[in-house]
């Protein structure tokens, strides 16, 4: 099972950026970056996301 955690990081000049983190069952294998297209909500690459933390684990 994957979940999801939403956390808020807060840059060196006060701005707050949203990031999600998808993480797999058990200790992770490999670290996936999404970079999401300007003005595209980060909820839109869920299912991928969750799709590859579900894999990561498998390919070792």
């Amino acid at each position: 099972m994957t979940f999801a955690d939403c956390q808020k990081i807060i840059t060196e000049k006060g701005h707050a950026i949203s990031a999600l983190f998808f993480r797999p069952e058990g200790d992770p294998k490999a670290l996936v970056l999404i970079v999401p297209a300007m003005g595209t909500n980060q909820k839109y690459y869920a299912p991928f996301a969750t799709w590859q933390a579900y894999l990561l684990p498998e390919l070792s």
